[in-house]
């Protein structure tokens, strides 16, 4: 019996799917994702979801359980990582004037199989697997040739990829002033005690490139404490952070129209609870204000949901 069988039959067991039908999976992924399209916040146009199948999932969950979650992630990571939120990806800010934002352009669909075997290549859960194995746990995890949003692995697998990005940005921010680091998913926050030169932006896309990724210009810009700091959602002013005035009475907006007059759109109300939580875990005043003010608390919130999806 050659290794990518055993292989195989190891993860067949794991799943409790039958051999046949893990090889038929390996052999047509594409056809075990449902493609859904969800609509842009803000922006014109939507944002595809594949979803992958129970049996699927439970593959890729099974490799996130036996490989992925053993990997070591950067410190300058703030997403996908438990016990890190937002508000770690601000903190180490605060105490900085000027700030450099910058987002890379279709993030995940840029993962490709290739720098994510040379990515695992490098950890030690997956120095006993084969070249051959290990392709088969990358094809398992990826969605023709990239990762997708929607796979329960593609957060874990974006950040062991982006573990060496992470470490030779050292080279550009500890140039600066107090330079200081912090990456949640594709969003890249560089903070400064003193201004930052114009040239750190070429620097990044250059890096970047050498990564297989693109700069999103359009969400790329410099700002200072004489401005609005905003780093992933929370103003940064005066050595502390908030959720910005118009983002909390947004939400306390959909909460008026979900709790009272009924009428709340779908699109936020398959938003509603993750920006409660949001809310929650960045400035838990705000948060519980708003619970009484409207006399509820998120779980019946969830349930109100829940109850009016049809709607």
């Amino acid at each position: 019996m050659n290794s990518v069988n055993s292989f195989i039959i190891s993860i067949s067991e794991s799943v409790g799917v039958e051999v046949e039908r893990v090889n038929a999976i390996l052999s047509d992924i594409g056809s075990f994702y449902k493609e859904t399209k969800i609509k842009k916040h803000r922006r014109k146009g939507f944002r595809t979801i594949m979803i992958p199948s129970s049996d699927l999932k439970s593959i890729q969950r099974v490799i996130v359980n036996r490989y992925l979650r053993k990997i070591r992630t950067s410190s300058c990571a703030t997403a996908y990582i438990s016990g890190k939120s937002i508000v770690d990806n601000v903190l180490p800010h605060i105490k900085n004037k000027y700030f450099f934002h910058s987002d890379i352009h279709d993030f995940f669909d840029n993962i490709k199989e290739e720098i994510i075997f040379r990515s695992f290549r490098k950890e030690a859960v997956f120095e006993k697997l084969s070249d051959d194995d290990l392709m088969i746990v990358i094809h398992f995890l990826t969605y023709k040739g990239h990762c997708c949003q929607g796979a329960p692995s593609t957060p874990m697998v974006s950040n062991i990829v982006m573990k060496s990005f992470d470490k030779e940005m050292k080279r550009i921010y500890g140039k600066i002033e107090n330079g200081k680091y912090t990456r949640y998913s594709d969003d890249i926050t560089i903070s400064s005690s003193s201004k930052i030169g114009v040239d750190i932006k070429e620097e990044v896309k250059i890096l970047l490139k050498q990564f297989g990724f693109e700069m999103n210009d359009d969400k790329t810009f410099f700002s200072s404490e004489k401005g609005h700091n905003v780093v992933t959602g929370l103003s940064v002013n005066n050595k502390r952070y908030t959720v910005s005035k118009k983002w909390r009475k947004m939400l306390d907006s959909c909460l008026y129209h979900l709790l009272v007059k009924n009428d709340l759109k779908p699109y936020y109300k398959t938003k509603i609870v993750g920006m409660l939580n949001y809310l929650k875990m960045s400035q838990f005043n705000a948060y519980e204000s708003l619970m009484i003010k409207y006399n509820t608390n998120i779980c019946s919130i969830r349930g109100k949901v829940e109850n009016n999806k049809e709607k």
